[in-house]
């Protein structure tokens, strides 16, 4: 990929993440992008409800509309189950969501990890982006929080472009070029849509 992004057109990303965890996981992905001359935003939202996210994705980028996909997650403690709130137990993180990730770094994401709100589920959509508009899908051939088929069928069902690499939940984490590159792609492949559609 080029340095410059000037040729590229699309120059500005924001970078969403999931449940449980916050944007601090796109720090590799960040350093990857920003050293091809993007400017990153990584977005900080609580994970309690669709309507919460969306709210606090849309003071970074009032275009997002989706939530990404989140994972099955093990009820911490009563008084969290009686506040509709999710954790994962510390062992099921570095064992399912961040199965390739350095044990250490692992660790820390199970200690870190936000709570997820489960009325997140009972969220509504007015509008797919994905119905709309051209998307890039990586699938983590080794993710054990959402099958790999069926991330194969959402990504298919989407249109997109997809690309397959080995890796957990949190490949993002532990191959950010991977998903750099892909994010690379789709900035450089959303711009040239742009301009055909000019």
């Amino acid at each position: 990929m080029s340095n410059s992004n000037e040729a590229l057109g699309v120059r500005n990303l924001v970078l969403v993440h999931g449940g449980f965890v916050d944007g601090s996981g796109w720090e590799d992905v960040y350093h990857a992008l920003r050293s091809h001359g993007y400017q990153v935003t990584i977005t900080q939202h609580p994970t309690l409800s669709l309507a919460d996210d969306r709210s606090g994705r849309r003071r970074v980028c009032p275009g997002i509309n989706q939530r990404p996909a989140a994972g099955r997650a093990c009820p911490a403690d009563s008084a969290a189950a009686r506040r509709r709130i999710l954790v994962s137990r510390p062992q099921e993180v570095r064992r399912s969501f961040a199965a390739d990730v350095q044990p250490a770094k692992a660790a820390f994401m199970a200690d870190s990890q936000l709570p997820w709100g489960v009325d997140a589920l009972a969220g509504t959509i007015s509008v797919a982006s994905w119905k709309a508009k051209p998307s890039w899908y990586l699938v983590a051939k080794d993710d054990r929080m959402i099958p790999p088929d069926a991330q194969r069928f959402m990504s298919k069902r989407a249109a997109s472009t997809v690309v397959e690499v080995p890796g957990s939940h949190s490949v993002y984490v532990s191959q950010p070029q991977a998903v750099a590159s892909l994010i690379q792609k789709a900035a450089t492949g959303a711009a040239s849509l742009a301009t055909r559609t000019r």
